[in-house]
């Protein structure tokens, strides 16, 4: 389990992680980016607080460098939310609509994309883009 209130790298050895994201813990919002793709990494997210500091998690292709590598399938406010082009950019708390306790995503790769799925209380609080 980890539990990140700003910004934050994670690396390969951390897959399989639980990444506890409390963005109200600071003044600001929690910027995540994913490691360089590898087949078989994995993390989970889940939001600890209801608030309007947003939490980004951002794909990499080299561990800094944004790119579209990102899919999503989930449910979002009880309807199916999915994101068939790829995106590099996960934002909980997007727009106005602030994330809520127990919002989450869980993120795979298969070398080359990263695959997401999730659940979000508040429509249009988890989007990709």
């Amino acid at each position: 389990v980890a539990s990140e209130a700003m910004a934050y790298t994670l690396t390969s050895d951390q897959s399989g992680a639980l990444v506890v994201c409390n963005a109200a813990a600071g003044s600001s919002s929690i910027a995540i980016k994913l490691p360089t793709p590898e087949a078989g990494l994995r993390y989970k997210f889940v939001i600890a607080d209801t608030g309007s500091n947003d939490v980004t998690v951002t794909s990499t292709s080299d561990g800094s460098s944004a790119a579209n590598l990102c899919f999503f399938f989930g449910d979002i406010a009880s309807t199916v939310y999915s994101v068939a082009t790829a995106a590099d950019v996960l934002t909980f708390g997007a727009s106005s609509n602030d994330h809520t306790i127990g919002d989450w995503a869980e993120c795979w790769c298969d070398g080359t994309n990263w695959y997401y799925t999730g659940h979000a209380v508040v429509g249009s609080s988890l989007t990709l883009a």
